[in-house]
């Protein structure tokens, strides 16, 4: 008060009444010459950013009425597209024909499933007679039929379900969704029971894409690792895989040179039912003939015969073919245990899902070589060379 002039303290008396003058006049003034600035109290610098007035409004927003059910919401097990679409029809952004009406474009608001009722996010989700059959068609029955919009059927049904009923509610949604547009757009709809099972279906198939593979991708560093070829040679890698569930083979073999720069591959699958000695041998001929095609010599076979028991690394054998024999004396060239390879191992499993009953080879990588030709080479017996 003592830094006020008399004519400050007159205007100040004139425009204000005694309470206010009271107020404004008990206000502590700085004694600096230092002139206001502004000040950002939710930063330790003052300073304004983005950061620290999201974080003051969501810890606003979490004290408010319904935040632990969109806390739930933003939690729920479904695919990330399914909770978008339920947040926009939650907020009255989903393109209903009634919404379109009021922002004047020409349509006819009544709904294409029931054709009585105008269509609104509330009535194609819920009170649409077709929507009712499909909620009745699953285990969640028709919840909250009687509210009055959808963010009030939300708090009511929502709130109260379980996890996977939570999930299943939002799976619904979205299908009565995508059903409405077919029909729509396609002019082609489902039935109500057919509408929940693929909402059932695709949540399914979402969460089995989820889990993790037990299969681990470490590799063992006592297992043998792949070692080059001789120089000039090739090395075929070659591997047989079995699904007895369906009865399919699938066979593969990778082709690299001994620098391990790749050349080609190929798989290929037929159904059968054999043992894993037999798939192998398969595989093995299968890999001689393609081989032979592509008019390879200097060929150094490996083999991993998963069916067999266990040799360890002082048992495990290598064949080597100089120059390939005769195919009619292919019957009586031995397969022996040899390197488990892990690229050709996974080349072939790829390929146990055979497309025909037809044996067939395919994902071939064609590449020019400059190996002479098979006809060319001279015949010679295989000779067995171990690595002991």
């Amino acid at each position: 008060m003592q830094h006020l002039s008399i004519n400050e303290l007159s205007l100040i008396a004139q425009m204000f009444n005694e309470r206010d003058r009271s107020c404004i006049l008990n206000i502590p003034l700085s004694l600096s010459s230092c002139s206001d600035t502004w000040c950002w109290k939710f930063e330790s610098k003052c300073h304004y950013s983005v950061k620290s007035a999201y974080r003051f409004l969501v810890d606003g927003f979490q004290h408010r009425e319904g935040s632990e059910i969109w806390k739930r919401f933003w939690k729920a097990k479904v695919p990330p597209k399914v909770l978008n679409f339920c947040w926009r029809a939650l907020v009255n952004v989903v393109p209903c024909l009634s919404s379109l009406q009021s922002k004047r474009v020409p349509v006819d608001p009544s709904c294409p499933l029931c054709h009585v009722a105008p269509e609104n996010v509330l009535h194609i989700l819920i009170q649409c007679p077709f929507a009712r059959s499909c909620w009745l068609s699953s285990p969640l029955g028709w919840p909250a039929p009687s509210a009055s919009s959808l963010n009030e059927w939300f708090s009511l049904a929502f709130s109260s379900a379980s996890v996977e009923n939570a999930s299943l509610m939002l799976m619904i949604l979205w299908a009565l969704w995508q059903n409405r547009n077919n029909v729509v757009w396609k002019g082609q709809g489902q039935t109500a029971s057919g509408v929940f099972f693929m909402a059932l279906n695709f949540l399914q198939q979402w969460k089995a894409a989820r889990v993790v593979s037990s299969v681990s991708t470490i590799v063992d560093p006592a297992r043998p690792i792949w070692s080059p070829p001789p120089h000039g040679w090739i090395k075929a890698n070659i591997d047989a895989s079995l699904t007895l569930q369906r009865g399919s083979v699938g066979f593969g073999c990778v082709i690299r040179k001994d620098d391990g720069s790749f050349v080609a591959a190929r798989a290929g699958s037929f159904y059968s039912q054999m043992d894993a000695k037999c798939a192998e041998a398969i595989a093995f001929r299968e890999a001689l003939s393609w081989i032979k095609e592509c008019g390879w010599d200097r060929v150094l076979f490996e083999l991993d015969a998963q069916g067999r028991s266990p040799q360890p690394p002082s048992q495990i054998l290598s064949l080597s073919i100089l120059s390939l024999p005769n195919p009619k004396t292919l019957k009586s060239v031995p397969l022996l245990p040899n390197l488990p390879l892990l690229k050709a191992h996974l080349f072939s499993s790829q390929s146990s899902t055979p497309s025909s009953p037809v044996n067939s080879w395919h994902k071939v990588v064609p590449v020019q070589s400059s190996i002479p030709l098979w006809h060319k080479a001279i015949p010679v017996q295989p000779s067995i060379s171990s690595t002991i």
